[in-house]
């Protein structure tokens, strides 16, 4: 987890007291989100191995699984469902393939999210 130890040299330095009594439960909601974002990167990768295509393609299906990822956090229902059609809609006109996209949609549509309650708590 290296992204966790970058985050952590950058905040060494001062932190004022109620920064410092929050760093601890910051750093477990880090760890989370970073665990979710590898499990969807590996995903991604994952089908963008079986499909054949050319390696270079890999950063633009990346880029549009994380805004999934993003939508995913941030709506529901019949909002996430228009959000979603109209990511895919622009990456198709960016030339990305139709059916990789619904596969990536899906795997990231099925990934679990980090705990809600940790969050709220």
């Amino acid at each position: 987890m290296s992204r966790i130890k970058n985050w952590s040299k950058n905040y060494k330095g001062y932190c004022p007291k109620r920064l410092l009594k929050l760093k601890p439960m910051m750093r477990e909601r880090l760890a989370n989100e970073f665990k979710a974002l590898e499990q969807l990167e590996n995903a991604v990768k994952k089908i963008m191995g079986e499909s054949g295509l050319p390696t270079w393609h890999n950063l633009a299906y990346l880029n549009f699984g994380r805004q999934i990822y993003g939508l995913r956090k941030r709506h529901i229902g019949g909002t996430l469902q228009r959000e979603i059609d109209l990511r895919i809609t622009l990456a198709q006109q960016k030339l990305l393939k139709k059916s990789i996209l619904l596969k990536i949609r899906d795997a990231v549509l099925s990934l679990p999210m980090p705990s809600e309650s940790k969050r709220n708590s």
